[in-house]
């Protein structure tokens, strides 16, 4: 054929295998390309150097067929890492040589990772590269020829595929049929690292093999994940799944929550720099969580407000919080060991230690050791993460066990228990896991039909 050219790593099947051809010769004898590559193991090149087996059978069928025989130079064969560059660096440099032919493939020769590499080629380079299977199922447990005890020339004679009437056993795979699979694959391993950018990125790479919703997903976990809440809830309302992806009705305890889930994603996946720069943030708003829904005692009671660009800022007011607390200004006074500066912006530390001014009375006795928990990990915001912010240091799980006693993993199950306390059945369970439901529609859209 003109214009085209084949490239074929061999193995014991070729040229000739039983009374039919192996994958190389049946290849050359439908498609007759121009010019023939062999890639070879050392031991298949020293054999091939010797006897001019795969050579001489093509030539028998076109004498005017270009054959290069080629050395991998390796005979690890099991090694992906070692063949892989010696294939690829061969057939480009084919490529190269033949700029604007077409180069047919043989998937069907030598082992199974010389086989896998050429067909990732060709789903890379579909312009290029054409992958050709030879089907063998009747002649797979017929024996092989040998060039140091067989004639090639009485083996041909007697080839079964030389008759007029012989099937045509060459296939063009779908290429998609293989690399589907392996893109799921992908998708799945960076989804379960709850990498949703990277996996949404990887289905917009090949998203006619996945429908439609599983992309839409994907940008939701994305949106979702960096607190895009707006968009986020959108892509939920397209997919028809608001109501089950968003099982929290109050909007104050669902941000709540999906605050603390980024900061549990940050904590398994390693990310305790920015697990902690949250933790300061997550504290505050449980504890004004606490404060206005428990304490029945809302910031504007307790301070001023003034508006800052998009924001309010709260400064404490002495005045509006003694009406409120009598005798806050002492106990405040003697939680942080010297005269309570009034009148600045109201910290997580001073909500904590309102907090606990409550817990006082009988009546809240029960919040104590959660309440106690919230200080703790104040604790460590100033002993972890606030050194961390002005050094060039990484914040470890050996500096959390110093500050707290217990390691992040162990953190994040203490903050989520604080949050199922407070909540309690406007929280339910499924809202804690909502990444992992999540992963698992995914996973099932992802095996459907694109």
């Amino acid at each position: 054929m003109e214009n085209t050219i084949l490239i074929a790593t061999i193995g014991f099947s070729d040229p000739i295998r039983g009374e039919k051809d192996g994958p190389l010769l049946h290849i050359v004898r439908h498609y007759r390309p121009e010019k023939v590559y062999l890639i070879c193991s050392d031991k298949i090149f020293n054999l091939e150097k010797k006897w001019h087996s795969n050579e001489r059978a093509i030539h028998m069928l076109d004498s005017e067929c270009n054959v290069t025989v080629m050395d991998m130079e390796t005979d690890d064969l099991s090694s992906y890492d070692t063949i892989s560059k010696r294939i690829l660096r061969i057939c480009e440099g084919i490529k190269q040589e033949n700029l604007n032919k077409k180069i047919l493939l043989n998937i069907s020769s030598g082992t199974q990772q010389m086989n896998t590499i050429l067909c990732l080629l060709s789903m890379v380079d579909k312009e290029t590269y054409l992958p050709i299977q030879v089907s063998s199922k009747d002649n797979q447990n017929t024996k092989t020829f040998n060039p140091e005890e067989d004639s090639l020339e009485e083996w041909f004679e007697v080839n079964m595929d030389n008759e007029p009437d012989a099937e045509n056993r060459c296939v063009q795979p779908k290429m998609l049929n293989f690399k589907k699979p392996v893109t799921q694959f992908q998708i799945e391993s960076l989804i379960q690292n709850y990498d949703y950018s990277a996996a949404y990125t990887l289905y917009e790479m090949n998203r006619d093999l996945f429908i439609d919703d599983t992309g839409i997903l994907l940008l939701h976990a994305k949106k979702r994940l960096n607190l895009e809440y707006k968009e986020a809830s959108k892509l939920s309302q397209q997919l028809g799944l608001k109501n089950e992806l968003y099982p929290v009705k109050r909007g104050d305890i669902s941000e709540l929550i999906e605050f603390y889930l980024s900061m549990d994603i940050k904590q398994k996946r390693g990310e305790l720099s920015d697990m902690t720069l949250r933790l300061e943030i997550i504290t505050e708003y449980i504890a004004k969580y606490m404060l206005e829904n428990i304490m029945k005692i809302r910031l504007e009671d307790i301070t001023t407000q003034k508006k800052k660009k998009n924001s309010i800022l709260y400064n404490t007011s002495r005045e509006k919080a003694e009406k409120k607390m009598k005798g806050i200004t002492t106990y405040l006074n003697g939680k942080f060991r010297a005269e309570f500066d009034w009148g600045k912006p109201i910290s997580a530390r001073t909500m904590v230690y309102i907090l606990e001014y409550f817990i006082q009375k009988t009546e809240f006795q029960k919040y104590k050791t959660y309440i106690e928990e919230l200080g703790k990990f104040l604790d460590i915001v100033e002993q972890v993460r606030n050194p961390a912010a002005h050094t060039i240091m990484a914040v470890t799980d050996e500096k959390i066990c110093s500050a707290y006693g217990k390691n992040s993993d162990i953190l994040m199950k203490k903050i989520e228990k604080v949050l199922r306390f407070i909540f309690g059945n406007e929280a339910p369970e499924e809202a804690y896991h909502i990444y992992d439901h999540i992963n698992e529609r995914v996973v099932k859209l992802l095996q459907k039909e694109g």
